[in-house]
C-alpha cells in the first residue's frame, strides 16, 4: 500500500471498514467517520506492506466468520484478524513465492533484462 496514493489508500480502507460495520450487528466502537479514518491510518502505518487485495481477503474471511465469532468491532479486532492472516496464510504465500523465484533463478534461464536494447533507436527509412 505504500506505493499507492495515500489519500486513495485511506479512502478505500475507510470504505472497507464501513462495509464491516454495516455487515456486523455487534458493539461498534467507531463513533464517527473521524475515528474510522484514524483506524484506517493506523492500519496503513502498521501494515504498509500489505496489498489492497490482502486486506479485502482478510475482511471477507472475517465476514464469513473464518476468524471466529465477532462480538465487537474496533481497531484491535481488525489488527488481530490481519495478524492471524499473516501468521497462517501470508507466510505460506511468501514461502511459496520465494521458492518459485528461487526455482526460476536456478533453472538456467537468463532472467536479466537487456537494457541496452532499449537504448538503441531503430533505424527509420
Amino acid at each position: 500500500m505504500k506505493r499507492e496514493n495515500h489519500d486513495v489508500v485511506l479512502s478505500v480502507i475507510c470504505m472497507m471498514i464501513e462495509s464491516l460495520i454495516s455487515h456486523f450487528k455487534v458493539k461498534i466502537t467507531f463513533e464517527n467517520e473521524k475515528e474510522i479514518m484514524i483506524t484506517a491510518s493506523n492500519l496503513i502505518k502498521r501494515f504498509w506492506y500489505l496489498k489492497f487485495e490482502e486486506l479485502a481477503i482478510v475482511f471477507d474471511r472475517a465476514k464469513g466468520m473464518e476468524y471466529g465469532k465477532v462480538y465487537r468491532l474496533d481497531e484491535g479486532v481488525l489488527t488481530e484478524w490481519i495478524l492471524l492472516y499473516e501468521k497462517t496464510e501470508r507466510d505460506d504465500y511468501i514461502y511459496d513465492e520465494n521458492s518459485r523465484l528461487k526455482d526460476e533463478s536456478t533453472s538456467g534461464r537468463d532472467l536479466r533484462i537487456d537494457y541496452g536494447a532499449f537504448r538503441t533507436k531503430p533505424n527509420k527509412k
